[in-house]
């Protein structure tokens, strides 16, 4: 039955594992899904802005922008988008590794736990057996006492009869004797 319990437990166990890691792979790619389209939009942007290498200056100091685009900036907008998904990974392997470390604790202190139940089991069995085996020792011990108690007795009896007979003829050799 504990057995039973135990395979089912388990394999509940890995099953919310398996939604919980599918469940953060699948937010993991939305993510990553969106920050390609920011980046694409930003490539997008500065390949509009930087279309007309002619006028572009003149129209970002027109409008009013202090940065004009350049090829500097479209590489700095890249860096900036790996590095951003190289510390989520970094950080979603931390976040993995510590649900991993967790769980292995847990299983770790549930095997502690059995292997403590069976020894304590183990020890209440031998205690058992040996309690059983004075328990035997002791019944033998009064049964040996109560049958040399029985054979005292018998004994005794035995002699009260004999020194009861014995007073008896006595009793009857005086009262014989006066009589005669």
């Amino acid at each position: 039955m504990q057995d039973a319990l135990a395979s089912v437990m388990l394999e509940r166990d890995e099953t919310h594992s398996v939604l919980v890691a599918t469940r953060v792979i699948h937010v993991h790619e939305l993510d990553q899904q969106r920050r390609k389209v920011g980046i694409l939009e930003s490539k997008l942007k500065f390949l509009e802005d930087s279309s007309n290498r002619d006028s572009a200056p003149a129209a970002s100091f027109f409008l009013g922008q202090t940065t004009i685009p350049d090829i500097t900036s479209m590489t700095r907008i890249e860096k900036q988008m790996v590095q951003s998904v190289d510390a989520e990974l970094l950080a979603l392997c931390r976040q993995l590794s510590s649900e991993i470390s967790s769980r292995v604790s847990a299983e770790l202190e549930t095997i502690r736990l059995q292997e403590s139940s069976i020894v304590a089991h183990a020890m209440e069995l031998a205690d058992r057996a040996a309690l059983e085996e004075q328990l035997e020792f002791y019944k033998t011990k009064a049964e040996a006492e109560s049958l040399r108690c029985e054979a005292a007795v018998q004994e005794t009896n035995k002699w009260k009869q004999a020194f009861q007979r014995i007073l008896q003829s006595d009793a009857d050799e005086k009262q014989n004797g006066r009589i005669t």
